[in-house]
């Protein structure tokens, strides 16, 4: 007899979280873990490039292996009556793992009787739980943990209800990612550009204006995994002559500050766009708040503070450059421009449960100002330390460091070519690789310096906020903070008294959209099945830092790395 289709839907694809979700003093208020996962898939692409192997590394780029795990299963034989409708994307499912434990999953795609495939997700794991069904593209290389996927035969049932299908596939191939990080490049144009009424989003313009391309990011890194030339319209790196291992840092670096950070932005851009939608269902108003917490999840990542993204190399880069602390005047603790963006996450996020789009819109500009201070930073140390050191390395250390400063380069340039194209080609002619022959050329590192100065204003930073490089106890030579201050719009005392509001209204926001949501999630059907598609010392190391040891007032701080 054909089971009737009485069936229960859970959503955790995008549930909210009955148990805070903190992610460097952030509360999520949906579950985002699975998303900061994809900082475990960079982990292991900075352990591939540790050991020289590009082919790996490229495997883990494109196929991922951590984040969004997705079991494809074949269908052998089910009791779904044939005049039953679909059992709807959603749906939960339970059956055995590899181990002979229960595994559950949701499927991604409608099911009906004459299917012969079913796509079904793992849940998302919390941040303290280990993930045991992890493949996609580890499986080649003795990275994969399958120990918590399902069988490679055997059973699953519709939680809660008698429908069941016997199923095969095969555990080690079967299983793929739909979260990767090539995919934040390769879906550019579709999420970034022909998007809705707000694209192409400002910031992302700005790289496609420079770059000529919606698809820059990968196609820098797959130029340094084939060693050959881009092909932009501005900005162009040739990695023919540069040797293997100068392509580590050109991959590591685009991975992480250019697919990684401008996806980052793009779920913010996301969030507000479904802010902006006139809309009372209280789900409408949860479907912003989690876009927005999945930028805060991709900013820090599961491994936050001690990890490998922009949030951990903010605090490092602060230390050289003397802008921790509120006030950007220490060098220890959390950076000026992590303080800023928590802040602004924090604002945003209540901005949004308010429905105050237009503010939670100056705080998303804020916050990519504070995300392009480490990125700044980052480009005139590499620029400073392959002038400091010209003459003393060998041909490829001397390669890798100039091929390192082209990759931060090319992180920042596009914006500051909206600002300026005199001063992004000063910059490019120092730092950019054109042929084999510019890995040999002087470095005018002051020169490099100034054209960033002069568009501090027109990038929304300030010369306190990026800091100058330290060391030996003073601010090396020509590498001073420079004195110009633009005003901090922020600063404003109407946008202050603003930011006063939200903060003390943020708890009666947060719990008011709670309860709707709880009651919301009650009778809403997950439209989820479209979305669901090593510590700070050893990120550093991977792109080439060397110790610093801190002085004066730093005795007792353990030595840090820095960018040299």
């Amino acid at each position: 007899m054909k089971a009737t289709l009485q069936f229960t839907i859970i959503a955790f694809l995008v549930p909210y979280v009955s148990s805070a979700e903190f992610f460097v003093g952030y509360e999520a208020q949906t579950r985002v873990t699975d998303h900061a996962a994809i900082d475990i898939d960079q982990q292991k692409i900075d352990l591939m490039l540790a050991l020289g192997r590009l082919e790996n590394v490229k495997k883990i780029y494109e196929q991922g292996g951590n984040s969004q795990s997705i079991a494809r299963v074949n269908i052998i034989d089910s009791n779904i009556d044939v005049n039953t409708v679909a059992i709807p994307s959603g749906t939960e499912v339970v059956g055995k793992s590899v181990l002979g434990n229960q595994v559950y999953g949701t499927l991604l795609l409608g099911l009906g009787p004459n299917d012969d495939e079913a796509l079904i997700q793992y849940p998302p794991k919390t941040m303290e739980s280990n993930r045991n069904c992890q493949v996609g593209g580890l499986v080649s290389m003795d990275l994969e943990m399958t120990d918590g996927c399902f069988a490679d035969s055997g059973e699953l049932r519709v939680l809660d209800s008698d429908i069941h299908f016997e199923y095969s596939y095969n555990s080690q191939f079967d299983n793929f990612n739909g979260r990767t990080i090539q995919r934040f490049s390769l879906f550019a144009e579709e999420e970034m550009a022909a998007c809705g009424k707000n694209c192409p989003y400002n910031d992302f313009a700005k790289f496609v204006n420079y770059y000529g391309e919606y698809d820059y990011a990968d196609k820098w890194i797959q130029a340094a995994f084939f060693e050959k030339s881009t092909s932009f319209d501005r900005g162009n790196i040739d990695f023919s002559e540069v040797g293997k291992k100068a392509l580590e840092p050109a991959v590591q670096i685009a991975t992480k500050f250019m697919n990684i950070w401008m996806y980052t932005i793009r779920m913010m851009e996301s969030a507000l766009d479904t802010c902006e939608v006139p809309c009372n269902d209280d789900g409408c108003k949860y479907d912003a708040v989690h876009n927005w917490d999945q930028a805060v999840a991709f900013h820090a990542g599961s491994l936050q503070d001690e990890g490998i993204l922009l949030y951990a190399f903010a605090d490092v880069m602060c230390r050289t450059f003397r802008s921790c602390g509120i006030d950007g005047s220490m060098r220890v603790g959390t950076s000026f421009a992590n303080n800023k963006a928590i802040h602004h996450f924090k604002l945003g996020q209540s901005y949004i449960l308010q429905k105050d789009c237009k503010n939670a819109r100056i705080s998303k500009e804020e916050i990519v100002k504070a995300m392009t201070i480490p990125l700044i930073q980052a480009t005139l140390f590499t620029a400073y330390a392959e002038g400091r050191d010209s003459g003393k390395l060998s041909s490829g250390d001397q390669a890798t460091k100039k091929v390192r400063a082209a990759s931060f380069a090319a992180s920042v340039l596009p914006i500051v070519h909206h600002c300026s194209e005199g001063d992004a080609s000063i910059i490019y002619e120092n730092l950019g690789i054109e042929n084999g022959d510019d890995v040999h050329k002087e470095i005018d590192f002051p020169a490099v310096k100034e054209a960033f100065e002069r568009n501090y204003q027109c990038m929304g930073v300030t010369c306190k906020g990026v800091g100058g490089i330290w060391e030996d106890g003073a601010y090396a030579k020509h590498a001073a903070p420079c004195q110009y201050e633009p005003v901090d719009e922020t600063a404003r005392s109407g946008i202050l008294f603003g930011h006063f509001l939200a903060i003390l209204l943020m708890p009666l926001a947060i719990l008011g959209s709670v309860v709707a949501m709880r009651a919301s999630r009650k009778r809403r059907t997950l439209k989820a099945a479209e979305e669901n598609r090593q510590t700070v010392t050893g990120i550093l190391d991977d792109i080439g830092l060397e110790d610093v040891q801190l002085d004066g007032e730093q005795q007792d701080t353990p030595s840090l790395p820095s960018i040299a």
